[in-house]
C-alpha cells in the first residue's frame, strides 16, 4: 500500500513516518520507507513516501505520488496557514 505525506515545510512529516519506521532520517527530496505489518493471517507492506515541502509541486514529484492509496496532508495544529496550505496541495 502505498501511503504518501505531504504538507508545508517544518510540520512534522518526516517525524511522523519515523514513528512507523526505526532509524527514519529528515527528507531532502522525496524518501520512501518500507514497513510490514501483519493484518490478521496477512502481511501488508506500507511504502510511506515522505515528499519535501519544497519539492510538491514538482512535476517529477507529483508523478512519483501516482497510483498512491493514501495521501495524507500533514499540517501543524498550531499554524492555522499550514492546514491552508494543505488545501492547495492536494
Amino acid at each position: 500500500m502505498k501511503v504518501i505525506f505531504v504538507g508545508p515545510p517544518g510540520v512534522g512529516k518526516s517525524c511522523l513516518v519515523s514513528g512507523f519506521v526505526a532509524g527514519y532520517n529528515n527528507t531532502i527530496g522525496v524518501d520512501v520507507a518500507v514497513r510490514k505489518y501483519k493484518i490478521g493471517e496477512k502481511l501488508v507492506k506500507f511504502e510511506l513516501w515522505d515528499i519535501s515541502a519544497s519539492m510538491t509541486f514538482n512535476n517529477k514529484n507529483l508523478e512519483s505520488c501516482k497510483n498512491g492509496q493514501i495521501v495524507a496532508c500533514v499540517y501543524s495544529a498550531n499554524n492555522k496557514n499550514s492546514f491552508l496550505e494543505c488545501q492547495n496541495m492536494i
